[in-house]
């Protein structure tokens, strides 16, 4: 192995190569051969449908699995011969999982987990208070996690997570059970967190705004092999589909509502003042439907493009990789 080489593995958050794992009997590959390089410090997403191979990645990442070939390092770690090591360095909240005692009062168990990981007791009580009242639960340390709702027992585990300050933050469906504000909350901690903390995430979600929220990055998994790894924008722009001009003109028009409808859009909407074109940003970017929309001199009070919609984008990438 050259130096080169040697310095990427060790630095890296993630890196592997060539890896491939089979379920016995199986008859084919469940995953890979896959190569993955994430750099310390990025947020990224793994996408893909049910099945795809993403809870199996990251069963592998994780230590919990042994790959049948190929090779990974975590935090410069091999998962599955240096599970404990990396236990140690990287955080973990997978659904249908706890780490928490169901019986015990949540600050008891923050207190265990702290002592687990060698954290002085000062220390890990203003952490611990720190964490609940960045997720919006201070309310919880003194209750019994059998008795939250799933929405306050899944901060609570993210918060159990982050306890010693882990290099590397796994999360399998983060936000689910919360509602809409909970939601808002947990993103903005997270978000906050990660960026303070340098810390790398790995996140799995059929939320959506999870992906757009936290992770610039994502990396699309089907039938086991990465389809997509590249900036979410780049996601937007391959699958995204169309996206909507919203016109608001300064005075409702005399006859027509558009002088000329721009070439490539289709008209939505005309009501008033307001106005909505659609158009594939594929065939036209935004800018020339803009700047011909604009050339027609009439005054515009207000203007704006929707951005593309990610439950979309991923459809249209699902149903790709089925054709």
């Amino acid at each position: 192995m050259s130096e080169e080489e040697a310095r990427k593995q060790s630095t890296a958050a993630i890196w592997t190569e060539a890896l491939i794992f089979s379920f016995p009997k199986a008859g084919k590959s469940a995953l890979g051969p896959l190569d993955l390089h994430v750099a310390a410090g990025e947020a990224i997403s793994l996408l893909g449908p049910n099945g795809a191979g993403k809870t199996t990645l990251v069963h592998l990442l994780c230590g919990l699995l042994e790959p049948n070939s190929g090779r990974a390092r975590v935090l410069g770690l091999d998962p599955a011969r240096e599970r404990v090591a990396l236990m140690r360095r990287i955080g973990i909240v997978m659904g249908g999982r706890t780490g928490l005692q169901p019986d015990l009062p949540l600050a008891a168990t923050l207190s265990l987990i702290s002592a687990a990981h060698g954290i002085p007791k000062s220390v890990a009580k203003n952490r611990a208070g720190e964490l609940l009242e960045r997720f919006g639960i201070p309310e919880l340390s003194a209750r019994a996690p059998a008795t939250f709702s799933l929405g306050q027992r899944m901060r609570a585990e993210i918060a159990a997570a982050l306890l010693h300050r882990p290099r590397l933050l796994v999360l399998d469906e983060p936000t689910v059970g919360l509602d809409a504000e909970a939601k808002d909350v947990l993103r903005a901690a997270l978000a906050a967190l990660l960026a303070e903390e340098s810390a790398t995430l790995l996140l799995t979600s059929h939320d959506t705004q999870d992906i757009v929220r936290l992770c610039p990055r994502v990396v699309l998994i089907d039938e086991g092999l990465c389809r997509y790894d590249g900036a979410l924008s780049g996601f937007l722009a391959r699958w995204g589909g169309r996206r909507m001009l919203s016109i608001r003109y300064a005075e409702e028009p005399a006859e027509t509502p558009v002088l000329f409808l721009p070439e490539g859009c289709s008209m939505v909407s005309a009501t008033g003042c307001d106005v909505r074109l659609s158009f594939d940003p594929k065939l036209r970017p935004a800018s020339s439907v803009i700047s011909e929309v604009l050339s027609q001199g009439r005054e515009i009070a207000d203007l704006s493009v929707s951005e593309p919609d990610l439950d979309e984008a991923l459809r249209s990438a699902y149903a790709d990789g089925a054709r």
